[in-house]
């Protein structure tokens, strides 16, 4: 995966397809007895793309699923094809930025919109 890490503070910044990509693969080969870490991947993923409209079943459904793909700003992310193949998901970001702490100021981290927050399932929020 390629990312960049401020050497202050262990800032990273990341393609969002690179880290779909890491949890997509965390969730298919986790050991089995390590629900908690899959479900932490699952979560994470699940905010970071965005689902086409559910209605493919007829012409005016798959109508709608082209104007979608079309009109989206990213990519299609294909890895994460849904069982009956219609690639139907794209990511909601373009870089993701893993951060803890606020006092350093690279990545602009002062002009973030969306801030995603992941919970520590054993501990605390991080």
């Amino acid at each position: 995966m390629h990312y960049v890490e401020c050497g202050l503070c262990g800032t990273i910044r990341v393609e969002a397809i690179e880290l779909a990509r890491v949890f997509h693969s965390s969730i298919a080969h986790v050991e089995k007895g390590n629900e908690k870490f899959r479900y932490l991947c699952s979560d994470i993923l699940g905010q970071i793309i965005v689902s086409a409209p559910d209605d493919f079943d007829d012409i005016e459904g798959y109508e709608k699923f082209e104007k979608w793909k079309e009109e989206n700003e990213r990519p299609v992310y294909d890895f994460l094809d849904t069982c009956d193949g219609t690639g139907n998901v794209c990511g909601s970001y373009d870089d993701i930025v893993l951060f803890n702490d606020l006092t350093c100021d690279c990545f602009n981290k002062d002009k973030i919109k969306n801030e995603i927050v992941i919970y520590n399932y054993n501990t605390a929020q991080l």
